[in-house]
């Protein structure tokens, strides 16, 4: 009798105990994750953060190089170099709104983060008098072309140490090789001449410079460098594919591994 009363006691124990589990269970949680819906948004933000960094510090604000060409020029650059056309992180950068009596070229390495050069640059002879106002792709035009180039080798030539330059954009500037467009020296690009003349010389459609930098520029920028020859072409500026900004800022947020804002919640499951 008293061994049946144990085993009843022992029982309605473990059905209490069973009770009080259930009743006082807390519910089981699983860990979700729940990503930004402004993933695209925080790329941009990244991306825009780095080439403003770019531009403080390489000090082309001081410089007068307005942002939004300096920006477009990057793009470009970016671009260039996803397919594999650059050898040197460094980009000159032209912008022909400017007239030729101020200095409108720009050369600077975007890792050391250093302007390089800041100069006078003569644009061809039909394209403007002091400002820049035509231009073309055309052999015999004697005008400037537009857009992005990768430049290529050193030579001696009739204006001494000179450039070739390879013009990228198809229509705009790659006939530059067979019109012999090269960056060289002439006399006809310095203060002297503009105080004498008030405005620079003007070239064939080459980008001159100053004979006084011409060896140091052409050593600097030669082999597999970015040159951006810029106007507000609004048909250039729409057509171009070297400004397209979603592939560099796609592969801009891998390449430097960049992730998405996120969270982690606790969902609980019932």
């Amino acid at each position: 009798m008293l061994k049946k009363v144990l085993l009843l006691l022992i029982i309605m124990g473990f059905m209490a105990f069973g009770l009080n589990y259930v009743l006082h269970k807390k519910p089981e949680q699983q860990t979700v994750t729940v990503v930004n819906k402004n993933c695209e948004a925080d790329k941009v933000s990244f991306f825009e953060n780095h080439l403003k960094e770019v531009y403080t510090q390489t000090k082309l604000d001081s410089a007068q190089l307005d942002y939004n060409i300096y920006r477009k020029a990057m793009i470009g650059y970016y671009n260039l170099e996803d397919e594999d056309e650059i050898n040197k992180p460094v980009l000159s950068v032209i912008d022909f709104q400017k007239p030729s009596t101020e200095k409108r070229l720009w050369i600077f390495d975007i890792k050391q983060r250093k302007l390089l050069y800041y100069s006078l640059v003569a644009h061809g002879r039909n394209t403007g008098q002091n400002t820049a106002e035509d231009f073309s792709n055309v052999a015999n035009s004697n005008k400037s072309s537009l857009g992005f180039y990768v430049t290529q080798n050193i030579y001696q030539g009739k204006h001494g140490l000179s450039l070739v330059i390879n013009g990228m954009e198809k229509g705009w500037n790659d006939s530059a090789k067979s019109r012999s467009i090269v960056v060289h020296g002439a006399d006809y690009v310095s203060e002297d001449f503009v105080e004498d003349v008030g405005r620079l010389g003007r070239s064939q459609g080459c980008p001159a410079i100053p004979q006084a930098i011409c060896n140091g520029v052409v050593c600097t920028i030669c082999d597999r460098s970015v040159m951006f020859l810029y106007y507000p072409d609004e048909k250039y500026l729409s057509q171009s594919k070297y400004l397209e900004e979603k592939p560099v800022i796609d592969a801009y947020a891998e390449n430097s591994f960049f992730l998405c804002t996120q969270y982690t919640a606790l969902a609980r499951l019932r």
